[in-house]
Order: structure tokens, then C-alpha cells, then sequence
């Protein structure tokens, strides 16, 4: 399938609030070790407690579950609030609902804000507490972010997907990274270099600049939580090799919408530290890190990209890899188009009450003037019922509807399977052929 020929990264970043109970799981039944939960447990808990509230001026130690995606068991960090978890040695078990996706989120059940994670994550960190700890932090900030920033807007970058923002924005990260490499006037300069990179950007992409605010503040700043709880001492080499790596492995994606503010927001974080001010009091999701760099750098006057000189920052590389890629890319999405065009699909009415979808925004693309294109990892509830993507694509079309292939469909009962997706329909929902598509539509029994 497609996801072969995309680049796999290991971050999600769309996070779900939902509502539910749950249920009390026996002793005899526990799938997740409970000693081992217990243990990374209480390491994430002396890591917060080392902080002590320090970096946000809040506790970070937010409650935590683990959850079995098959059992939809859970063993939590914390009671609820509800009193509707059982205890068992230093945790709490319990069994998500129906209606709640066992995936990694921030779910609300049993009145509480939860992080959640599947426990196929801390089994793929195996003895690498260092990693686990780190990835749990980000989580667990995600949680606290609508106490400290507020309330956020849509994340909306679309523009990142052309050429031009592609080019700029890596340009933008490696001359942060030389910034923080630098020090006194190489690594002004490199600041004043990458604000008026990003500034021309947002002159040609004018409507872009909140979101990408947003951006940076989201998860940049989870990434910087993590990176700070993990290195007080301040030294910033490894980290600076990990972003490199990634930024390196993010140019081969065919879309940097759901990616770049995970690098460009905490590179922001480490300068503004750099800086001496207390630039972490009065954080909103409106804030724009860039602008209070500038301001704490003493920055008056920016410079024209075209006037800049770009070479230290990898323009001749980066923009020869991105002449060559949207040539590759444009194939690509030819082949996605004429799949979509000329095979089966299956079809879902947007009207049909569809819920809070799931995706993985670093496998998402647009097609102008066609669709929202969603990699794998794709949850689409509604009052249909739910579609789970692991595989392929599903496509928003701007006819008003979200499709996948359906070439050799399995139908059994209320249960539908396809290439790389499986449909489980309400009550009162069924399939209608449509020459050799399908289309989901009411009152049809199986």
C-alpha cells in the first residue's frame, strides 16, 4: 500500500476530549503487567516531582493510563473522580467504553482529564526509561495545555504544503539550530536570519500566521517540556542532533502541515532561554514566539530573504531536494487521484453526524482542488457508526463526503472490511451498491 512510500514518524497530535464510564476489571483478568504500569508510573511521577512545578508553575503530574487496544483494559496513574475505578496495589484498573478510541489521546472519563497511551508504546520503549519518560511528559503537557494557554483555535497549515513555505520553514529551523550552536553576534545574526525568513513567509502567506502560532505552542512547547524535564543542565548538543535528524527525515514527507511546529516551536523555547527573560508567564495559544524572541534579542529591523545569505543554512541543498521531490510527489498524487477516480470506493455522506475524528496530522496531504487526503491511523465515528483506517488513505472530498478503496469488500452482518479499513454501521445504516462502489445509507438491512 501507499504508506510504504511515506516516511513513518512516531508522533500523533490530534488529541480527543470525550465523555464516558467505565467499568471494574477483576484481579485475574489484567492483561497490562500492573507491577511494571506501577513502576513507570512512579518514575514519571519523581521526574514531575524533580521539577516540582519549576518550568510551568504547575505540577506536571497529570494522571496517566495505559490501555490495552484488544481488552480496552486500562490501569491508571489515579483514581477518578467518580469513585468508578478500582485499586489494585498502587494503581487503578478499569475497561474503557465503547465509544472511546483506545488510542493515544487525552481523553475525559470519570470526570477527570486523562493521558492515555495503548501499552504496545511502553512496550516498544522497552528499558529505555529515558525515551519513555520523555514521550509520557509531552502527553501528560498536552493535558495541562487548556490550563495554561487557553482554549486553541483549529491547527490549520495548508500552506505548508507548497514549495516555497517547504523551503522556507526548513531554512527557518536550520537557522535556529545555528543560532543555538553560536554564541554572541554569529548567533544574533543567525536570529535576525531566521525571523526574516519567517517573516517574508508570512507576507506571502498572510493568513497562515496564527496557525502556525498555534503550532509552535501545541507541540512545540510539548517538545520543549520534554527536552527541558529531561536536560536541566542546559547542555542542548543531543537534542540538537535529534532535531537535525528529524528535520533531515521530515523534508521526505509529502506534507510538513502536522510536523514542523514540533522542531521550529522548541528551537524558539531553548533561544528565548538563552535570552534571560521569563518568557514562559503569560504563554497563550495566541502568543507568537518568534515576535518575543525578537523583542528579547533587541531586534529592529529584519532583511529581506532574497537579501539574506542563506548558504549557512543548507539553501542550495534544500531547495535542489525540493525541486526533485515535488516532481516525485506530483506522481504520486497522480496515482492516488486515478485509484480514487477509477477503482472502487466506498463512500460515507459527510451529513451523516460524523464525531471528533482521529488522524495522524503527519500523515495528512491536500490535493488542491480535490480533497483532504489522511494517511493511516484513522478513527471517523459518527452516527453511521465508525471507520477504523490502519492501511491506504482516506479521502475528503470536496463533494461532501469521505471515501475509501473498496476493492474486494468483505460485508458480515454490520461489520464491513476492506483494503486496509474495517466499518462497523449502526443500527439502521447499511451499503448501497452504486455501479461497482458503495455508498452508506440509511434504513438498509443486512
Amino acid at each position: 500500500m501507499y504508506m510504504k512510500k511515506v516516511v513513518s514518524i512516531l508522533f500523533l497530535s490530534c488529541f480527543l476530549l470525550f465523555a464516558g464510564c467505565v467499568t471494574v476489571l477483576g484481579l485475574d483478568e489484567s492483561v497490562i503487567p500492573i507491577n511494571l504500569a506501577a513502576q513507570y508510573f512512579s518514575e514519571l511521577h519523581a521526574l514531575h516531582e524533580e521539577d516540582g512545578g519549576a518550568l510551568w508553575g504547575v505540577s506536571l503530574h497529570t494522571p496517566f493510563v495505559f490501555v490495552d487496544p484488544e481488552t480496552r483494559e486500562i490501569v491508571a496513574s489515579h483514581p477518578d473522580s467518580h469513585g468508578i475505578l478500582l485499586k489494585q496495589g498502587d494503581v487503578y484498573v478499569g475497561k474503557l467504553p465503547e465509544h472511546l478510541p483506545a488510542i493515544y489521546s487525552t481523553p475525559y472519563f470519570g470526570g477527570r482529564n486523562w493521558a492515555m497511551w495503548p501499552w504496545e508504546i511502553a512496550e516498544h520503549y522497552g528499558d529505555d526509561a529515558t525515551r519513555r519518560l520523555r514521550s509520557m511528559s509531552h502527553l501528560s503537557f498536552h493535558v495541562l495545555q487548556p490550563e495554561l494557554f487557553g482554549t486553541s483555535a483549529a491547527i490549520i497549515n495548508s500552506h505548508m504544503d507548497e514549495t516555497y513555505a517547504r523551503i522556507s520553514i526548513q531554512l527557518e529551523i536550520n537557522a535556529l539550530i545555528y543560532a543555538l550552536r553560536s554564541t554572541g553576534a554569529e548567533r544574533l545574526q543567525a536570529i535576525h536570519d531566521a525571523l526574516s525568513i519567517r517573516a517574508e513567509r508570512r507576507r506571502i502567506y498572510p493568513d497562515g500566521s496564527e496557525s502556525e502560532n498555534l503550532f509552535e505552542i501545541h507541540e512545540g512547547l510539548a517538545q520543549y517540556t520534554e527536552f527541558k524535564l529531561d536536560h536541566r543542565n542546559g547542555n542542548w548538543d543531543a537534542e540538537l542532533m535529534y532535531i537535525e535528524m528529524m528535520v533531515n527525515l521530515m523534508k521526505h514527507h509529502p506534507s510538513l502541515v502536522g510536523m514542523f511546529g514540533y522542531y521550529s516551536g522548541a528551537l524558539y523555547g531553548f533561544l528565548l532561554d538563552g535570552t534571560g527573560i521569563h518568557w514562559r508567564e503569560g504563554i497563550r495559544y495566541e502568543s507568537d514566539l518568534g515576535f518575543m524572541l525578537r523583542e528579547a534579542a533587541g531586534i529592529d529591523e529584519l532583511t529581506s530573504a532574497s537579501a539574506l545569505n542563506l548558504n549557512p543554512y543548507g539553501y542550495a541543498e534544500i531547495t535542489a531536494f525540493e525541486t526533485e521531490r515535488i516532481e516525485i510527489q506530483e506522481r504520486f498524487l497522480l496515482e492516488i487521484m486515478d485509484d480514487f477516480t477509477y477503482l472502487p470506493t466506498l463512500r460515507i455522506p459527510s451529513g451523516f453526524g460524523a464525531g471528533n475524528m482521529t488522524i495522524n496530522v503527519m500523515q495528512m496531504f491536500r490535493i488542491p482542488d480535490w480533497g483532504q487526503v489522511f494517511g493511516a491511523n484513522v478513527i471517523l465515528p459518527g452516527e453511521f457508526g465508525r471507520l477504523d483506517l490502519y492501511d491506504g488513505f482516506l479521502v475528503g472530498h470536496g463533494s461532501g463526503y469521505a471515501m475509501v478503496l473498496a476493492s474486494d469488500i468483505v460485508i458480515n452482518g454490520n461489520r464491513i472490511t476492506g483494503p486496509g479499513w474495517e466499518l462497523e454501521l449502526n443500527d439502521g445504516f447499511g451499503l448501497q451498491p452504486d455501479g461497482d462502489d458503495f455508498i452508506v445509507i440509511r434504513s438498509i438491512s443486512f
